[in-house]
């Protein structure tokens, strides 16, 4: 190598080294929870159900996020592993309100998430960590920020010894276990892997799935890993090709690579070919 090509590659090291991080890699995911919102004031003596806020069952993360709030620039989204919990809190919304005759005090407007299990959780984390728009709002905290209103709300009595998860027991189990993690996009294949197999014995292949949208005015491209194995690797493993434009339906996770980088993927459950490149072979590396 010559001592030009080093100094370029330096250079280029430096660069990487203090690039912009990969935002926008999924633009909405889907869990299951359960909503619920309130006026507080900051002692908690005075609590104001938002009836309206009230949501159960599947959840559009992004939807939730953009209907609270907006372009707000200062929020707190506050993620507690104490019951799964997340608490939205659209500063702009904060006011006095007359708890008594004559007397004023400032209330905020809390919006609180119970994930359904630990995945979800970690799913609306790995989303708001990795959003342009929204993470800097990110926070942890190790106990839910006015427990004593989340505790009013979602009806938790103290001798329950603070067992969150009692809220979903009216949840039929098969529900549950359609909802966990759950996300649905379609884009244009750009890469295909090649087939492997995995340690119990199911053949498997990952491809890269394209996404195009607006942001700020300008054209944004996300690249999202999908592994295909199973029934979804028997029939379409072999069918698909570079440039098909599919649809698909899947589980969000998150796992740490050989680098020790934190990688994103989906699991995809079913698939669905909506336009077939008729142009272009297949490129599978």
């Amino acid at each position: 190598m010559s001592l030009k090509d080093k100094i370029f590659n330096k250079v280029a090291d430096f660069v990487n080294k203090y690039k912009t991080p990969d935002y926008d890699r999924i633009t909405n995911a889907t869990i299951s929870g359960f909503v619920k919102g309130a006026i507080v004031t900051s002692d908690c003596i005075y609590i104001k159900p938002i009836e309206e806020k009230t949501q159960k069952g599947m959840i559009s993360i992004d939807k939730l996020l953009e209907n609270e709030l907006g372009n707000n620039k200062y929020n707190t989204i506050t993620f507690c592993e104490e019951g799964n919990v997340v608490c939205i809190n659209n500063k702009s919304k904060n006011s006095y309100i007359e708890t008594v005759h004559e007397c004023f005090d400032l209330a905020q407007e809390n919006v609180y998430v119970v994930c359904e299990s630990k995945n979800s959780f970690e799913t609306f984390r790995d989303f708001v960590n990795q959003s342009s728009k929204y993470h800097l709002f990110l926070e942890d905290a190790e106990t839910i920020p006015q427990k004593e209103a989340f505790d009013n709300l979602f009806n938790i009595k103290k001798n329950e010894n603070n067992d969150i998860t009692k809220i979903f027991e009216e949840k039929e189990e098969q529900e549950i276990d359609l909802n966990k993690n759950y996300v649905q996009l379609d884009g244009k294949v750009t890469k295909i892997g090649k087939e492997f197999t995995k340690k119990d014995g199911v053949k498997a292949r990952f491809i890269d799935v394209e996404q195009n949208y607006e942001y700020k005015g300008k054209i944004k491209k996300n690249i999202i890993s999908v592994m295909l194995e199973g029934d979804v690797f028997n029939e379409y493993g072999n069918q698909i090709n570079v440039g098909d434009k599919i649809g698909l339906t899947g589980t969000f996770s998150t796992y740490t690579d050989r680098n020790k980088q934190t990688q994103s993927v989906i699991n995809s459950f079913d698939l669905e070919i909506l336009n077939r490149n008729q142009n272009r072979e297949a490129e599978r590396v």
